[in-house]
């Protein structure tokens, strides 16, 4: 019952941080808060995080990056919610016994943030509105996995005020890919951030995968 109970409560925090920020966007207050990063270890210590969901489907996790360093102007705490929505997004409509891919890469002036999951198939239709506000893929009753239909919004808007962009890819073998485009930045202007707490993320972690009941 104490379970259940933290879970509801968590829940109830996602939601409400949610409607929070979405109000924010549509007022103009949503800002960046940019520092300079490493962003290689900013998402690695993210997929990380999440291990332990993605293992309660029985996927493996698989980080890979074409840098070890790529030090980037960033709002930490946005990229964190990015990526933590996209791997929640997995575990909630990925297929048993697969496997998610996080893959870093740097071309020219971009940074490529690649998420690779199995899933159900997304139909061509749903493709145009996944990234709306209230959009949910799984309308089914009898759902274990929830949602506000705000997490993919969120994700799109948080990597517009980076001046990137998000796009979907998907292929009738069921493999889904979220492209994630962020420009390179220079860094003159901006001070050195701290480095990430662990205890922090985990928590974050635990809110952003609370609507998963497995």
């Amino acid at each position: 019952n104490n379970y259940v109970i933290k879970q509801n409560c968590l829940r109830l925090v996602r939601t409400i941080n949610n409607f929070i920020d979405t109000n924010k966007i549509s007022e103009g207050y949503l800002k960046p808060n940019k520092k300079i990063y490493n962003l290689v270890e900013i998402i690695e210590n993210v997929t990380i995080a999440t291990d332990k969901y993605v293992k309660k489907i029985n996927n493996s996790l698989i980080f890979d990056s074409s840098h070890e360093e790529i030090y980037i102007p960033i709002d930490k705490n946005m990229i964190e919610r990015i990526m933590l929505n996209l791997l929640s997004n997995s575990v909630k409509h990925g297929e048993n016994n697969k496997k998610i891919e996080v893959n870093i890469n740097l071309q020219e002036d971009y940074v490529f943030i690649i998420v690779t999951n199995n899933a159900k198939l997304i139909e061509k239709e749903e493709k145009k509105y996944i990234f709306d506000e209230f959009t949910k893929i799984n309308k089914d009753l009898n759902r274990t996995k929830e949602g506000s239909g705000l997490g993919l919004f969120l994700s799109k808007t948080l990597i517009e005020l980076h001046n990137g962009s998000i796009k979907f890819k998907a292929s009738r073998q069921g493999e889904n890919k979220f492209i994630i485009k962020i420009p390179l930045e220079d860094t003159l202007n901006y001070d050195r951030g701290e480095n990430s707490e662990i205890v922090t993320l985990n928590r974050k972690v635990d809110i952003e995968f609370s609507d998963i009941y497995i």
